[in-house]
């Protein structure tokens, strides 16, 4: 049987439609509670899978409860590992490392104790290390931690660091390092809040550039690790390098919205900050725009996605029709224009 974890996220949900798509056996899941349930629910709807659901057998867990996980692992021999907490928001420091790496470290130990036989991990290029001759980033650059290595990456490295342990266990390990993620799911987090924001109106891009996948290749290239012959490795997903300028004009363009025309300036990108710090300091909500946010989007990176394509023989799919999918998808939500 194959568990997944996270099943009421981005990547989780995906992966579980792309599961019962390929007819990969008996199914199952944990979940938290029943709002999160909703979520999976409202992603399956997007593509009109809602039966979908039922052929799900779900759990009730939580990665930061071991005693749930002993349970909720019996007879599974795959587990795919997509839980997972993004936040570049400094304040969220402690609860990244509380989910990413304390809840990945449960996941493996009660994986141990279940006598599971494969763990495939949901990582992240944030776990890799920055090519600094400018080369595209592939799997052998090394992680190196710096005064701007973010909350987030120092999350998702140690949190593979739990992973690999597994693999001394006896366990068979494979790592999935997605790029950020193209594709619907809740538009106030992650990536699929940039299809909100261009909606509401942005004039302003930022000069950097980043990798980008789409979701369907993210959870087709996990099914692929499941059944994988060589473990004890890691894999970069990526579909394409945009700068964001591409990015935002191809958002905007998916949802009838003029792109951004304006190139932003570091001290622009300072002076926003700073407004969004005292604002948030005053209504208490989360800030738009943080230190670690900002240089990310003026950082220049990029991923080659070779061994993905090579060694799993894997076609990416068209991240400009990724886009404009994910657009139309985005429009047609009754909970966002209602």
């Amino acid at each position: 049987m194959i568990l997944v974890t996270g099943g009421s996220g981005l990547v989780g949900a995906h992966t579980l439609l792309e599961l019962i798509n390929q007819s990969k056996g008996p199914i199952s899941a944990i979940y938290r509670n029943e709002e999160s349930l909703k979520k999976t629910k409202h992603i399956f709807a997007f593509y009109g899978k809602e039966a979908y659901y039922n052929r799900i057998e779900w759990r009730q867990a939580d990665i930061l409860d071991i005693f749930s996980l002993d349970d909720a692992f019996q007879g599974v021999t795959t587990i795919i590992h997509s839980a997972g907490y993004v936040s570049f928001n400094p304040k969220d420091g402690n609860k990244l490392k509380k989910i990413n790496i304390e809840g990945t470290a449960n996941v493996v130990n009660a994986a141990i104790d279940a006598g599971v036989n494969r763990l495939i991990h949901v990582s992240s290029v944030a776990a890799l290390g920055e090519n600094k001759k400018g080369n595209p980033i592939d799997e052998s650059t090394n992680w190196e931690k710096s005064e701007k290595t973010s909350n987030y990456s120092i999350s998702k490295h140690y949190a593979e660091n739990e992973v690999w342990r597994a693999s001394a266990e006896g366990i068979e390990v494979l790592v999935l390092n997605p790029s950020t993620i193209i594709g619907p799911g809740d538009w106030n987090n992650g990536s699929p809040a940039l299809f909100r924001r261009i909606n509401e109106g942005l004039n302003y891009y930022s000069p950097g550039s980043n990798g980008f996948v789409a979701i369907s290749d993210v959870a087709q290239l996990l099914i692929k690790l499941v059944e994988h012959r060589e473990v004890n490795q890691r894999f970069i997903a990526n579909g394409a390098n945009l700068s964001f300028q591409e990015l935002f004009t191809q958002i905007a363009k998916g949802i009838g919205k003029k792109a951004p025309s304006k190139k932003a300036k570091r001290w622009q990108g300072k002076l926003v900050q700073l407004l969004d710090k005292i604002k948030t300091s005053l209504n208490g909500k989360a800030p738009v725009l943080t230190k670690e946010s900002l240089e990310a989007a003026f950082s220049n990176k990029s991923f080659n996605n070779n061994k993905s394509v090579n060694q799993l023989n894997h076609t990416y799919s068209d991240l400009g029709k990724a886009i404009q999918e994910t657009a139309e998808l985005y429009l047609s939500d009754s909970r966002v224009h209602r």
